[in-house]
């Protein structure tokens, strides 16, 4: 595992699950806009809340946030605030 400080922000190559797992322990782990690494991060179980912007629109295709396979897991909606056309809501995994 290669990382490298950016700030407050780690760049990180190698094995992303582990990385993640080391830093979660000192402090709070965000990622945006990156569908892929969402995803390996719910198969390892290390997602503990989801803060979701979302443009109410049907497009019917696309790439899923939630992917086939995954376990089944609880979510509570914590809050919910509307942003112009957009909705914020914030679940955490039970």
């Amino acid at each position: 595992m290669a990382g490298q400080s950016i700030g407050s922000r780690v760049w990180a190559s190698g094995d992303l699950a582990n990385e993640v797992c080391r830093v979660k322990q000192a402090q709070d782990v965000v990622v945006m806009g990156s569908a892929s690494v969402a995803h390996a991060l719910m198969r390892r179980n290390l997602v503990d809340e989801f803060r979701l912007l979302v443009f109410p629109c049907v497009l019917g295709e696309g790439e899923r946030l939630f992917e086939d396979g995954l376990v089944r897991r609880d979510l509570e909606l914590t809050s919910a605030e509307q942003s112009g056309a957009a909705a914020l809501m914030t679940l955490r995994c039970s």
